[in-house]
């Protein structure tokens, strides 16, 4: 069963079942101290009416204004501040047309924007410097690009599952965390560089990102999750960063593109014998499951090269050489 995701580009969208599944499943909460501040009714361009309902919250000690949206036109600028607040947190979790938001403008004093899932025709957005959280875009299918403001640490769940368009990644220099699901069905990322300050990337973060045909792992990464990379069927280049310690079971499996690793940890890490494996359909009802180890090259440092050599899994490799 397939769903096809609205779009106003001449690209379709697809979206399987399971994944409009873990759509339904995102959502994000935070629990702060608020106090009601009543409605005021905005007036954009054409005469596009809208009420704002107005609270007072206190985000990382700071007091400032939240501003609800009902509804939204396809061009938002955020005010900074009103009635004397600055304004920290936008809702926009409610809003009956965030379909048909094509651009929004937020000012460096907003901390917390709750979602832009389902806004499927934002192509570019700008995250303020101020944010201390990264925003959900599940679903968003027209998105292109994100930078990552260094105020954020972690990208939650399924925060950026199903953009399809979205092509360049950002992380900044703040982000440690990549949480379950978090870049699932991105199918247009081609050149993945892991920055070093990223410590951990939780199972199936990049499933299903069938674009990506190079992927560079930097040392900040002591463990891949299972899944973590599953069919990510486009990798043909993969490089790995020198404190890699664990590679978790199915982490590359069904990746069999990959031809070249570039290992940079001198100990060889250990691995799963599922890592590198993919299933071969070989009727309507019948697969074989196949290790695709055989057809990598391994450069590993050459001090290290015996020791890769004589692993149970790593000796397998088609070549291994050092550098």
């Amino acid at each position: 069963m397939r769903f096809l995701g609205k779009s106003d580009a001449s690209e379709k969208h697809f979206i399987s079942f399971r994944h409009f599944l873990l759509i339904l499943s995102a959502f994000s909460s935070l629990i702060l101290f608020s106090c009601d501040m009543g409605s005021t009714s905005i007036t954009y361009g054409n005469n596009f009416k809208a009420s704002a309902k107005l609270e007072t919250e206190y985000i990382n000690g700071k007091e400032g204004a939240v501003v609800f949206y009902d509804k939204i036109p396809s061009w938002l600028i955020v005010p900074s501040q009103i009635m004397g607040y600055d304004v920290i947190r936008v809702k926009l979790a409610d809003v009956s047309n965030i379909a048909e938001l094509t651009y929004i403008t937020l000012p460096d004093t907003v901390m917390v924007v709750d979602t832009f899932s389902g806004a499927i025709l934002l192509e570019t957005i700008k995250l303020p410097k101020s944010m201390v959280i990264c925003p959900m875009f599940t679903g968003c299918v027209m998105l292109k690009s994100i930078t990552i403001p260094d105020s954020i640490t972690i990208i939650q769940d399924l925060a950026f599952t199903l953009c399809t368009s979205l092509e360049s990644v950002d992380f900044g220099k703040g982000v440690h965390t990549i949480k379950n699901g978090a870049f699932t069905g991105c199918t247009a990322l081609k050149t993945l560089t892991i920055p070093d300050n990223i410590k951990s990337i939780e199972s199936s973060a990049f499933e299903d990102c069938s674009g990506i045909t190079s992927l560079n792992i930097g040392n900040g990464l002591t463990y891949i999750n299972p899944s973590a990379f599953e069919d990510c069927s486009g990798i043909t280049s993969l490089v790995i960063g020198e404190n890699m310690a664990n590679i978790g079971e199915t982490a590359f499996e069904q990746s069999a593109s990959i031809r070249t690793i570039m290992l940079k940890a001198k100990t060889p890490p250990a691995v799963d014998k599922s890592s590198f494996k993919y299933k071969e359909i070989t009727s309507s009802e019948n697969s074989e499951t196949k290790d695709f180890y055989y057809d990598i090259t391994l450069n590993v440092p050459q001090a290290s090269l015996t020791a890769y050599q004589n692993h149970k899994i790593w000796g397998k490799f088609k070549t291994i050489t050092g550098f």
